[in-house]
């Protein structure tokens, strides 16, 4: 494993995943938003680290389709299309349907979903108060304490 010198010895590939996280997070909260260009030297600097994980933060989010890159313009923000939305959309639906099924099974057979209820408060704070990210952040609480429910 390669280290980042510029930073204590810290492992690039740890580097590359908090600079990952950081820039996909980025893109779902419209920072970074569709088509727009992420230059390496402008990321590195705003995340206060070297290339190196930059560069290998950008060729994973490319792997997970958040940007596309290409030799001339470099990691831009994938844009995606009404097709692609749809078909996420339904492939999502699906799988809830079934996560909502095997947790309620689950509930049923005596499992409590007490951690469910306490985050559907934690989003309905979030929803009076208007605060999005707190939104976006219990919304993916919620969908993962099903899935974590459901037993998978």
């Amino acid at each position: 494993m390669s280290t980042d010198r510029a930073h204590g010895g810290e492992s690039t590939t740890s580097m590359s995943q908090v600079a990952a996280h950081a820039i996909r997070e980025g893109i779902i909260e419209g920072r970074y938003p569709p088509s727009s260009r992420l230059r390496e030297r402008d990321l590195s600097e705003n995340l206060q680290m070297s290339r190196i994980p930059v560069r290998e933060a950008l060729r994973q989010l490319e792997v997970e389709g958040f940007v596309t890159t290409s030799p001339n313009r470099g990691a831009v923000v994938t844009q995606l299309t009404v097709r692609d939305v749809v078909e996420l959309f339904d492939l999502r639906v699906s799988l809830e349907v079934l996560a909502a099924r095997q947790a309620a099974l689950a509930s049923a057979g005596g499992r409590a979903g007490d951690k469910l209820q306490q985050i559907v408060v934690a989003a309905l704070r979030a929803t009076r108060s208007g605060d999005v990210v707190a939104i976006r952040q219990t919304n993916t609480e919620i969908h993962a304490e099903i899935v974590a429910m459901a037993g998978k």
